[in-house]
């Protein structure tokens, strides 16, 4: 299982520089979805291999920015963890 707590602080780090100040846990909505490839195929992302059918993805909110983690539907995988602007496109990205 992947230890989703270091990729969150990965993630708060590549939002901080996005919104040009810290973003701290209250600054932060959340959801989680497990989504079928065919939902999320619109997105480029830099992907090592491709999209596997069903993917797991946290989302975090932060003002007009859209921070994601995306697993393999069983968790033990990191897909991508980037950053959204308002039209989906990606705007920051690290695997």
């Amino acid at each position: 299982m992947i230890d989703r707590k270091e990729q969150e602080a990965r993630l708060y780090e590549i939002l901080s520089k996005e919104v040009k100040r810290k973003v701290n846990l209250e600054d932060i909505s959340t959801e989680a979805y497990l989504l079928a490839k065919d939902e999320i195929d619109f997105l480029e992302l830099d992907l090592r291999g491709p999209l596997p059918d069903w993917v797991m993805v946290y989302f975090y909110g932060c003002g007009k920015y859209t921070g994601f983690i995306m697993l393999d539907a069983k968790q033990e995988q990191v897909l991508s963890v980037g950053v959204l602007n308002e039209k989906n496109q990606l705007v920051r990205g690290c695997k």
